[in-house]
């Protein structure tokens, strides 16, 4: 990869980086923000992840919860 190419692809995940605030209080209060950030966080663009899962473990409650997932298989 050339200095280039490493140049536009770190400029690309920081803007999509300092996006995802502002997106966040756009989408204050939908049911599936979780599932909106780790879709822009997957994107080939930002992190480039094909698979991706977000869990909620509360030890205190015995929880273990799966909130959301994106696989771009």
């Amino acid at each position: 990869m050339s200095q280039e190419e490493l140049l536009k692809r770190q400029h690309d995940l920081f803007k999509n980086l300092s996006s995802l605030p502002r997106m966040i209080l756009v989408c204050n209060g939908c049911e599936n923000i979780f599932e909106l950030l780790l879709h822009d966080l997957c994107h080939p663009t930002c992190f480039n992840l094909k698979k991706v899962a977000y869990f909620v473990d509360n030890p205190d409650f015995d929880c273990l919860q799966g909130v959301a997932g994106v696989a771009r298989d």
